[in-house]
């Protein structure tokens, strides 16, 4: 016959029949086989209290062992492993453990052994002789760790890192930390991948990190974390690179057009010559077919330069030529032009909108003003149209005569835009070429680029 029931716990009585005893065993004899358990109390550990289950199963049926602790106030909760599969004629020895804490508020702890014609409960009390003397030494430690927590628990204090950066520069972190006994830190990219780390030994210091070059900003993750002995602190901060301006390799100096405003200008009058060149050094000169230098000024950025013509008295042939130099190349083209005398018009003011030698407009109310100053790289520059033109192009130039963007516009009157490039860094020039009638003239403007 099967010893126990059902309905009643397996809870052995010590002597005075007052308390649980810390131990119980059980035999289940059945036609499918014998079945012996037992759950006893093993041992005290530092911060831990430790009980021993042994099932040996004779029998055909795979048992399911469940664990709880009984609390002093009648709750069950689980305790790990909290279920533990026996198999048939199977012979299963567990260690069950309690935390201190655990153990001062438990009463008893519960093994449940259920199969398909096996329900039985084993109960061991846990042993509470110490009870008191843990709980005052708990009360002890919870004051005492009010009392030094401030000075163990882990803090970052700061965090330094660039906003923004280029890509190839060396950048610094700059950190500072307490009650840390470890300090690791991490740059990761955008998809969470590590691209750098690793550890600190100072509290407070500095660290240089690599930044991979990339053909487009990216932006990146800093981490830091400190661990101690009651807790760990994170702190992050995001850091965007800007890719390095590719150098661009040394252009063939050309000159890519040249033409006249007027190819009949007046005796006296002035000849308006327009040049693309990739080159800053040179002249723009009047000479006639014996090399003889008539009227001469130096290349302009802007593409236009306006030169004056002498009184000949008659007709005479010159040539335009654009002269431009870079080190020892030189390269030079020309466009002819008639002066015909008897129609002197140099006291004739120039039409409005016209350029004088030294590029700056005649006119007393500007057809096209450039009225940004400054910009962020990526943001917009303005220029006002307050004359409707018959054609209106903008252009982006570096410092080193590069074309960066360059547009055609509507000529009406308002506001047109060019946009400015992500990744540039010092000033550029905007050139603004109209056309109206048929004068053509450009407006030139240097504007710094703010971070």
């Amino acid at each position: 016959m099967p010893v126990g029931t059902d309905t009643n716990a397996l809870v052995p009585r010590d002597r005075s029949q007052s308390t649980a005893s810390s131990s119980t065993a059980l035999v289940v004899e059945s036609s499918s086989g014998t079945l012996h358990a037992t759950l006893r109390f093993a041992r005290r550990r530092r911060f831990r209290v430790e009980f021993t289950l042994d099932v040996v199963n004779a029998g055909d049926e795979q048992l399911l062992a469940t664990i709880y602790a009984r609390t002093r106030r009648g709750d069950e909760v689980p305790v790990e492993p909290i279920a533990v599969w026996i198999g048939a004629r199977t012979e299963a020895y567990v260690t069950l453990a309690l935390g201190e804490l655990g153990a001062f508020t438990t009463q008893t702890l519960v093994v449940r052994l259920q199969g398909p014609n096996v329900h039985r409960r084993l109960e061991a009390a846990v042993p509470v002789f110490w009870a008191p003397l843990w709980g005052l030494a708990g009360a002890l430690l919870a004051s005492l760790v009010f009392l030094i927590a401030p000075h163990l628990i882990p803090q970052i204090q700061s965090l330094v890192v660039p906003t923004v950066v280029s890509a190839g520069v060396p950048v610094s972190l700059s950190y500072s930390a307490a009650n840390a006994s470890t300090i690791t830190w991490e740059l990761d990219d955008a998809a969470q991948h590590r691209i750098d780390g690793g550890s600190l030994h100072d509290q407070v210091g500095r660290v240089q990190m690599h930044l991979p070059n990339a053909p487009q900003a990216q932006q990146y993750t800093v981490s830091l974390r400190a661990t101690g002995v009651l807790g760990s602190d994170l702190r992050t901060a995001t850091l965007t690179v800007l890719p390095n301006a590719t150098p661009q390799p040394e252009q063939t100096l050309r000159i890519s057009s040249i033409s006249v405003d007027d190819a009949n200008p007046p005796d006296g009058g002035r000849v308006t010559v327009r040049y693309d060149v990739n080159a800053t050094n040179g002249v723009v000169q009047l000479v006639d077919a014996q090399r003889v230098v008539w009227s001469s000024a130096s290349l302009s950025r802007a593409g236009v330069t306006i030169l004056a013509l002498p009184f000949f008295g008659h007709d005479k042939e010159l040539q335009a030529q654009v002269i431009a130099t870079r080190g020892k190349q030189r390269v030079e083209a020309g466009v002819g032009i008639i002066v015909h005398a008897g129609n002197n018009s140099a006291t004739t003011p120039p039409p409005q909108g016209s350029l004088n030698p030294t590029g700056v407009t005649t006119s007393a109310t500007p057809v096209v003003v450039i009225a940004s100053t400054s910009v962020r790289a990526g943001g917009m520059i303005d220029v006002a149209v307050a004359t409707h033109v018959d054609e209106l192009q903008l252009a982006l130039v570096d410092a080193s005569g590069r074309t960066i963007s360059a547009q055609s516009v509507s000529g009406d009157i308002g506001i047109a835009h060019i946009k400015v490039p992500l990744g540039l860094r010092h000033e550029v020039a905007v050139i603004a070429t109209y056309t109206l009638g048929k004068v053509q003239a450009s407006v030139i403007r240097r504007i710094p680029i703010v971070p």
